[in-house]
This record gives C-alpha cells, sequence and structure tokens, in this order.
C-alpha cells in the first residue's frame, strides 16, 4: 500500500510539472501570435519590419514557418504529421465521440428540451452535431494519413 502511495505521489508531481511546463509555453505563443497581429495590421509597424536589416529573422512569415516547416522534407514532415494524428487526434476522437455519444443518448432518453415556449424542443439533436463533427474530424485526417 505505502508503493501505490509513492506512486501517486510521482504521478502527481509529473502530472504537475506537465501541467506548469505547459500553462508557461503558452505564454511564447501567445506572444508570437500578438506579433504577428500587430506586424500584418499595424501598417507602419509593417513597413519598419519589411524595411528593417533584420526582416529575414523577425517576419510573421518566417516565425510561423519555423515552426516545423523550415528545412524539412516532404518525406520528415509526413512522418511527423501522421506521428502527431496517431498521438493526438485519434485518441481525442475517441473520447470526444464516447462521450458525445453518451451525452446524446442521454438527453434523448430524458427528452431533454429548453423550458422557454420559443427554445429547442428536442436538445439531442444539437448535442448530436458533437459526435458527427468527431466521426467527420476523424475521417479527414485518416484521409489525411493515406
Amino acid at each position: 500500500m505505502c508503493f501505490l502511495f509513492r506512486l501517486s505521489g510521482i504521478l502527481e508531481r509529473l502530472c504537475g510539472f506537465f501541467g506548469l511546463l505547459s500553462a508557461w509555453m503558452v505564454v511564447p505563443l501567445i506572444l508570437v501570435i500578438v506579433y504577428d497581429v500587430i506586424t500584418r495590421k499595424i501598417f507602419f509597424i509593417q513597413q519598419a519590419v519589411l524595411n528593417s536589416a533584420l526582416y529575414e529573422i523577425i517576419s510573421p512569415t518566417m516565425l510561423q514557418e519555423a515552426e516545423w516547416h523550415e528545412r524539412r522534407t516532404a518525406r520528415t514532415k509526413g512522418w511527423v504529421e501522421m506521428i502527431a494524428i496517431l498521438l493526438l487526434a485519434v485518441p481525442f476522437c475517441s473520447v470526444l465521440l464516447f462521450h458525445s455519444v453518451d451525452t446524446v443518448y442521454s438527453a434523448w432518453q430524458q427528452g431533454e428540451g429548453s423550458s422557454p415556449l420559443t427554445g429547442i424542443c428536442i436538445r439531442w439533436i444539437i448535442k448530436s452535431f458533437l459526435a458527427i463533427g468527431a466521426i467527420e474530424y476523424a475521417g479527414t485526417q485518416s484521409r489525411a494519413i493515406q
């Protein structure tokens, strides 16, 4: 039993570490997005960046391309995309589909509807778009792998 408590503590610290790391990684992402929007939409800043000697480094397009497109072969990009789809999109779609079908079934079984007279009387139809979206997204990603 003591082993399980230690293992639980280790897993809790590990999850906390990755949660904190992910939270802090959002900050540079937001800064790059804000920089991109400012340099594309505010004319005088756009001109300053275009006329800068550092344009090749600080251009918004280069920042976006540097994410993973730069200096990668088509084969490498394909492998990265396939691995990302298999590791991220498939589990996400599976969980989303499982829970959305359960939500739709529960709403249908309970006859869930909106209380105002002008509201939607059969809410399960609206909720079913979650499942439809998950199926469509999974289909799109499987076609992308092929």
